[in-house]
């Protein structure tokens, strides 16, 4: 008799990936560790998936989804604050939130793994594009596509300088510095309109 059909073996997957990546180093994170924390053979691991940077770009997708998903949600309701001080403090909490996994996945990228790097590149592309649009709603005085990308490598730099554990760089208080500076110069556009 054949075992009962399960629909969501990758959800498993996924999941058990991203319980892992919280409790191990991603060096430690083993196929066959996945498979026992999603309660699965190795054979229907490898049915689904067959390597590790296969898994953990599936679950960095998955969440930039969420986020871009969230963002264009956020975006969309004009009940609320999309200012630009508002935006980028979203993006920035949204990349330090996965700053690990997306480390790894940058540094496989500039490794040559081609697959991780076009998907990496395909997500700056859609965050670029949709932040300017955001941007671009709120604060006319400079380029919406230049602002993206400044939100973005900042965030890239943070993400740095946090896996790194760089003591003599305080994030909380660069955060803080940065939420400032546009707070300021959204009250400088609005004064100057």
């Amino acid at each position: 008799m054949a075992a009962p059909r399960n629909d969501n073996v990758k959800e498993k997957i996924l999941q058990a990936t991203e319980l892992l990546t919280t409790e191990l180093e991603f060096s430690e994170i083993t196929l066959a560790k996945i498979a026992s924390t999603a309660n699965i053979s190795k054979g229907t691991l490898y049915y689904h998936y067959n390597s590790k940077d296969q898994i953990l770009l599936d679950v960095t997708t998955k969440f930039l989804d969420q986020q871009m998903d969230e963002l264009l949600r956020w975006t969309a309701d004009r009940s609320k604050d999309i200012s630009l001080h508002r935006i980028l403090k979203y993006v920035i909490q949204g990349a330090l939130t996965a700053s690990k996994t997306r480390m790894y996945l940058t540094f496989n990228a500039i490794q040559n793994n081609i697959e991780i790097r076009e998907k990496l590149l395909e997500r700056y592309d859609i965050f670029s594009k949709n932040i300017a649009t955001a941007i671009s709603k709120t604060f006319s005085s400079a380029s919406g596509d230049f602002l993206a990308w400044t939100i973005l490598l900042l965030c890239d730099g943070m993400t740095i300088q946090q896996n790194l554990n760089n003591e003599g760089f305080d994030l909380d208080k660069f955060i803080t510095q940065i939420i400032t500076t546009a707070e300021k110069l959204e009250a400088y556009e609005k004064f100057k309109n």
